[in-house]
């Protein structure tokens, strides 16, 4: 992996990428066309042969940014059921009356608040850098514990 400057010659951005449905134009993902640039040696994080290992370290943040997205798309979705649920009208009264809304939201609130916890863990670990069986490396994503983490965040939170 090599950092090369957005103003080298031979760059072009073809265009911006959504991920996950959001566009971060100009400073998120893109397609970009590399023609010709000359990189230096002292670009290059890490060494020689070691990309796998800087993309394996900055996974577990990225997919931790998406999670905490996600949680936040939840909040806003809650937001807009309750004002709904408040304005319209069934059987004479506001949705936010009947018992199975409530009941519903109740369901969906323990499960988003679940989600947070398990971003919040392991986004602690990560900053700790927390292990109880490797302590001192310097990269925590290796570490078994924080992977834990980061897994049960990656897998719980899309399935609320």
């Amino acid at each position: 992996i090599v950092i090369v400057p957005m103003d080298a010659r031979g760059i072009t951005v073809l265009r911006p990428l959504d991920v996950m449905g959001f566009q971060d134009a100009p400073h998120g993902h893109g397609e970009v066309d590399f023609s010709g640039v000359v990189v230096p040696q002292d670009n290059v994080i890490l060494g020689h042969g070691r990309g796998f290992e800087v993309a394996q370290s900055r996974l577990g943040p990225g997919r931790l940014h998406h999670c905490a997205r996600a949680i936040g798309m939840s909040e806003r979705a809650i937001d807009l059921a309750v004002t709904r649920a408040k304005t319209r009208q069934t059987f004479g009264s506001a949705i936010v009356m009947h018992g199975g809304f409530t009941q519903k939201l109740a369901t969906v609130r323990l499960a988003v608040d679940g989600a947070r916890l398990f971003v919040h863990k392991a986004a602690s670990m990560l900053d700790e850098g927390e292990d109880s069986q490797e302590g001192g490396n310097s990269n925590p994503t290796r570490f078994r514990s924080v992977r834990t983490a980061l897994a049960e965040a990656k897998v719980f939170v899309p399935s609320v």
